[in-house]
């Protein structure tokens, strides 16, 4: 007992004397407001901006590296002319690849709302990505080893999937590694039944309606498992102990928190043990 109580005290105490952890950008940050002094903004108009495309500060953004220069009519003509597209071309692009929807203008979009993005998005849909054609998909069939274009199409057949779906290899090759060397449980009828009998979901239907209570949907899912975790923790509420171990090294390596606030994990961690035991 006397060791539990003496770490719960050096738990206060450090939690009293670390600095406090903070993982969104305030509005007075200082490097958000020499952010928007650089870019030639007023704060408030970079507030309303993000907030008109359903974004904020604190909901959204960690750190003033993810923020850019919100896209305005000006900011779309370099776009056009870098990739000689006509602004019906590039809302069709754009269209085509869900960032916007049909009968949306590109200024309309609540996906790409930096100039930056928009660019960068634009350049991998014109310059990235390589049509499916004989000499791609033969590369593709010689890489994972099947005979012909038939064979392959009789294993996509098996996931209700087909060649014909994707318009580009990279695409392509995503699904079919996904499929012969799953991280899971490919969710197909009778495993996704099975999970709804678990949760007492009457329906596929009022499942999806539930997911998307929390943002989330089916469609998001590959795999059984992941599916099955998800609808767990939004159920229970909770998270396993190995989860925090994991989030320390995460948090760590994306420089989302410093070493000190993994200390107090780690005394949450301890605690936790102790008094489980």
């Amino acid at each position: 007992m006397k060791r539990i109580v003496s770490l719960l005290l050096a738990l206060i105490i450090s939690i009293g004397v670390l600095p406090t952890i903070v993982l969104a950008i305030e509005e007075n940050d200082p490097a958000f407001e020499s952010y928007i002094e650089e870019i030639g903004w007023e704060k408030q108009d970079y507030i309303d901006y993000l907030e008109s495309k359903e974004w904020s500060l604190e909901d959204h953004f960690i750190s003033v590296d993810e923020l850019g220069i919100p896209l305005t009519e000006e900011s779309i003509k370099p776009v056009l002319e870098d990739f000689d597209l006509t602004r019906e071309e590039l809302n069709a692009l754009l269209v085509e690849f869900g960032d916007i929807a049909e009968g949306q203008d590109v200024l309309d979009g609540e996906y790409l709302v930096f100039e930056e993005d928009l660019s960068y998005t634009v350049d991998y849909y014109v310059n990235g990505l390589t049509p499916v054609d004989d000499n791609s998909l033969q590369e593709l069939l010689d890489y994972y080893e099947f005979d012909s274009k038939e064979a392959l199409e009789s294993f996509l057949n098996e996931y209700d999937e087909s060649i014909e779906y994707y318009d580009y290899i990279e695409d392509l090759e995503m699904t079919v590694d996904m499929y012969l060397y799953p991280a899971g449980t490919v969710i197909d009828d009778d495993n996704l039944q099975e999970l709804l009998e678990n949760y007492d979901f009457g329906s596929k239907e009022d499942l999806e309606l539930y997911l998307k209570e929390y943002g989330d949907s089916i469609e998001y899912y590959a795999f059984i498992e992941d599916l099955d975790y998800s609808i767990d923790m939004y159920q229970n509420g909770y998270y396993e102990e190995d989860d925090l171990t994991y989030l320390d090294e995460e948090l760590i390596d994306m420089n989302f928190v410093d070493t000190s606030s993994v200390y107090i994990m780690f005394l949450l961690q301890l605690f936790y043990g102790l008094i489980s035991s």
